[in-house]
């Protein structure tokens, strides 16, 4: 399956829908603008104000690691959300959330 910014979209939604995510009251997908790269240095990322997903073609081979690379900016998204300083980074935050969404989602906290 190709990645669209249509298919961005959808599984933003999905995710939004599921735990952890569904606890996190984060933005409807209308307020997102999703975009697709052809990033050679980034899977994803996310921007704030206004909220932005990228996501990197070239860099995933399959849906499902779109729905990794997803789930692991949309923990960037809830610290921004939250206020807390350094939401881009992968500090002591970023790391808590990150096990409870790889446990949930049986996601690899390694490379995750």
């Amino acid at each position: 399956m190709k990645v669209t910014e249509t298919n961005l979209r959808a599984i933003y939604v999905m995710l939004t829908c599921l735990p952890p995510f569904n606890r996190w009251k984060l933005p409807d997908e209308y307020r997102i603008k999703f975009k697709v790269t052809k990033s050679d240095m980034h899977m994803g990322m996310y921007e704030p104000d206004p909220h932005r997903l990228a996501i990197s073609a070239p860099q995933h081979t399959g849906m499902a690691a779109v729905i990794e690379t997803m789930a692991h900016e949309l923990i960037h998204l809830h610290l921004e959300r939250q206020g807390r300083q350094g939401h881009a980074e992968h500090g002591p935050q970023f790391k808590a959330h990150a096990s409870e969404v790889c446990k949930v989602w049986g996601f690899d906290e390694s490379t995750f």
